[in-house]
């Protein structure tokens, strides 16, 4: 028996299909054309025919894979290099510089120039020194000996006076600027012959250079100690000098601030003082003429053989000069 039919009559027989069911899959069963010779009233009923296989369906096409060379990320640009000051220098020297601060070495000098616009300058005379070293902070130094070996000018350049700093910040740079002023350290041979100081402002301490000083300040303190003689030119602030005059003429011009001169045994000095709305007073010299004034005063005097000369001019303050071991005291 066809095994097709056997498992119709199978389901006919265990009541999952009807005789009118099996019939019928019979019929589908049989070729076209052809009726069933013998219906089915069995309880077995006739089992479908088994399903046509269906094609394989064709292999997928293979893969190409292209390999993908890698790409390498651009190179971040480098960061501009921030505008360091330059030194500017018309010798060879040795120089070192960092953030804040600049030095420069120099030889063989004998008459030194510094100018400064503000800031404090302190300049130290060294026994036995044979050269100049300076040292700017918060700024930077500008060197120029004009063509004599022997001579130089230093400049020093604060940061609000730089015309390099950087575009837009100026006017900040410019204003934290003036919280930052110039500190310059000078070192130079005790025996330097000329010095002379121009600033506009700041205090100045010179000491123990024992040559010729001459020094011009728009407004602030100074000291000075141990010229050999002095020419000091001051609009405001106060002044002290400590030394031995024995040679040369010395002078104090002064608008505005207290003045007081300190003259060492040995000095021997022709005087003259005067302040215009003051207190004006010499002690250890022999007085020549005085005259006081309800405000202010003059006088003139000699301390030994009067060999050097001072002028001290002050038009308001008090002016004291005292030559210590003097025949007045």
């Amino acid at each position: 028996m066809d095994p097709f039919r056997q498992r119709i009559e199978n389901l006919l027989r265990q009541g999952k299909i009807s005789p009118e069911e099996a019939n019928k899959l019979i019929r589908a069963l049989e070729p076209a054309g052809e009726t069933t010779s013998e219906a089915l009233t069995g309880s077995a009923p006739v089992p479908p025919p088994p399903p046509k296989a269906q094609p394989a369906p064709p292999p997928p096409p293979p893969v190409v894979v292209t390999p993908v060379t890698p790409v390498t990320p651009p190179t971040p640009p480098t960061p501009p290099t921030p505008k360091v000051p330059k030194i500017e220098v018309d010798i060879s020297t040795h120089t070192k510089t960092d953030a804040n601060t600049t030095s420069i070495n120099l030889e063989n000098i004998n008459h030194l120039e510094i100018n400064a616009n503000s800031g404090d300058i302190h300049i130290t005379g060294v026994p036995g020194l044979n050269r100049i070293e300076a040292t700017v902070k918060n700024g930077r130094l500008e060197l120029d000996t004009r063509g004599n070996s022997n001579s130089a000018r230093l400049v020093a350049h604060g940061n609000i006076d730089d015309p390099t700093e950087i575009g837009w910040l100026n006017t900040v740079i410019k204003t934290i600027g003036r919280a930052l002023p110039v500190q310059l350290e000078v070192r130079v041979p005790e025996h330097l012959a000329n010095l002379e100081v121009k600033a506009v402002a700041g205090d100045i301490d010179i000491i123990n250079v024992q040559g010729a000083v001459q020094l011009d300040i728009s407004a602030g303190d100074v000291t000075i100690e141990g010229a050999t003689s002095f020419m000091v030119n001051a609009k405001a602030g106060d002044i002290k000098i400590k030394t031995k005059l024995e040679n040369g003429a010395s002078h104090v011009h002064a608008l505005a601030g207290d003045v007081n001169v300190e003259l060492l045994p040995g000095s021997s000095v022709a005087l003259k003082a005067s302040t215009t709305a003051g207190d004006v007073s010499a002690k250890g010299f022999i007085l020549t003429q005085t005259e006081k004034r309800m405000v202010g005063g003059n006088l003139e005097g000699r301390l030994g053989a009067a060999r050097a000369t001072l002028e001290c001019r002050l038009t308001a303050g008090d002016l004291d000069i005292i030559a210590i071991g003097g025949t007045s005291q």
